[in-house]
């Protein structure tokens, strides 16, 4: 019966692992778009259920497309890693950062006001500045508002 239990407790093991590891953006470390959707699920019930504010971010980097373009997909991959770690740098241990897509980063704020985020918001820019990475960034209480704000500035960055 034991043998049985240590089996069991292995196979529990090796499945946790495996659903981290897919959950895992290869580049950046940071969690990908299915451990994203997989944690942002998790939270959004924590905070329905003790009635907590959530915060979301999203970043994208600008001129990436121009960089792969110019000077190859190698330093685009290094500035994709680098604002991963201007990430890493930047949120609390409780915060949950991905690369939700090719150049796309989302963060989630627990326990977090919009206008809380935007003090994490300052922290990213000013850090993204110093290693001359450009980015767009959104804030809001959800992930569409983070997403439809990102996107304005975006096309802020673009025509100013």
């Amino acid at each position: 019966m034991t043998g049985l239990l240590d089996q069991k407790d292995a196979a529990m093991e090796t499945l946790q692992f495996l659903r981290e590891r897919t959950g895992r953006d290869k580049l950046t470390g940071l969690l990908n778009r299915d451990g994203w959707d997989r944690k942002v699920g998790e939270y959004q019930k924590l905070a329905e259920r003790h009635s907590k504010p959530l915060a979301f971010i999203v970043c994208d980097l600008d001129g990436l497309k121009e960089t792969n373009d110019s000077i190859g997909h190698e330093a685009g991959d290094k500035l994709i890693k680098d604002f991963a770690d201007v990430l890493r740098q930047s949120v609390r241990e409780t915060d949950v950062a991905a690369r939700y897509a090719g150049d796309e980063f989302a963060v989630l704020l627990p326990d977090t006001t919009e206008d809380e985020a935007k003090e994490l918001v300052r922290r990213i820019l000013a850090k993204s500045v110093n290693s001359k990475i450009g980015v767009s960034v959104g804030v809001g209480n959800d992930f569409s508002s983070a997403d439809q704000e990102m996107y304005i500035m975006k096309n802020s960055n673009k025509n100013g």
